[in-house]
């Protein structure tokens, strides 16, 4: 039996599949040690492909010595087919260069990539700096992480789950990442992103993009709600010539477009306004202004 952090840690970062299997090429136990030369270091999980490039879990009770560290990277590293050392403890874990060269002096400290503790947002951290996303590409892993909950109950009670604000501004800075990127070109115009504070039984959320004749980083503010939502898209329905209600009624989501600003109204569930959907979204308003509609 392995042990719960050492498990998390490798769940998180994929080596454990759903139900606690183990992924291809991966060994537990006394099986991680079939095959190596050294004796002073010894895994307790390991991961191989078919090139016999390795990767290395070590779990630890207590707090591991800078020279016990040196002392296993340099027995990995004589073996030279293993880029990385997993140390994992009750409380942190850390990720070694198991390819640097070993040195006499602060071996460990000079090959330490990360130090993570052993929360789930900090494992995630671990796996998308590991892996180098950037901002986009994490919103992109992050919500298909999301979305695949779903197949369950639980994940669909919260997927159906009404978005509050701070969805709404997570889904607001995603979007404005898109168009701050296509904007950045000529540094002449930003958007300003108005999210309105809409009640948590609301049946719709609303979010008005306008664009700025001036240059800097795109703005997010939260406008409070005048009256009743109906008011509401009366207001926008009246100011860009949209029969809000029947194209609600038809097509549950509206982009509404006029000569400087979209506004987009979508069910209030948090699966219609995670990040990635944001993406897609600005993606299409980009694509109207190519083709010169209005934005």
């Amino acid at each position: 039996m392995i042990a719960p952090e050492l498990q998390s840690v490798l769940a998180t970062t994929g080596y454990l599949q759903a139900g606690r299997s183990c992924a291809p090429g991966v060994k537990l136990g006394q099986a991680a040690q079939e095959g190596r030369l050294g004796r002073r270091f010894s895994p307790d999980a390991r991961w191989q492909g078919a090139s016999s490039l390795r990767v290395y879990f070590k779990y630890a009770l207590d707090t591991v010595t800078a020279a016990a560290v040196g002392e296993w990277r340099r027995e990995i590293w004589n073996e030279g087919n293993s880029p990385l050392l997993w140390v994992v403890s009750p409380q942190q874990t850390i990720l070694y260069n198991a390819f640097g060269r070993p040195q006499q002096k602060n071996d460990a400290e000079a090959n330490c990539l990360k130090t993570f503790d052993n929360t789930a947002s900090e494992l995630d951290e671990a796996v998308l700096t590991l892996y180098g996303l950037d901002e986009t590409e994490r919103i992109v892993v992050e919500d298909g992480l999301f979305r695949a909950h779903w197949q369950w109950q639980a994940g669909r009670r919260e997927s159906m789950a009404p978005a509050g604000l701070n969805d709404m501004a997570s889904y607001a800075r995603a979007f404005l990442g898109t168009m701050d990127a296509w904007f950045s070109a000529r540094n002449a115009r930003r958007m300003r992103a108005e999210i309105f504070a809409l009640p948590r039984d609301a049946s719709l959320r609303v979010i008005r993009f306008v664009l700025e004749e001036h240059s800097g980083p795109s703005i997010l503010k939260t406008v409070p709600l005048e009256g009743r939502l109906a008011d509401l898209l009366k207001r926008i329905g009246k100011r860009l010539n949209v029969r809000i209600t029947d194209s609600i009624a038809s097509a549950r989501e509206l982009h509404a477009h006029g000569p400087n600003e979209v506004v987009i109204i979508k069910p209030s569930a948090r699966r219609h306004w995670l990040g990635v959907s944001a993406l897609e979204d600005a993606d299409a308003v980009v694509v109207k202004g190519i083709s010169g509609a209005a934005i």
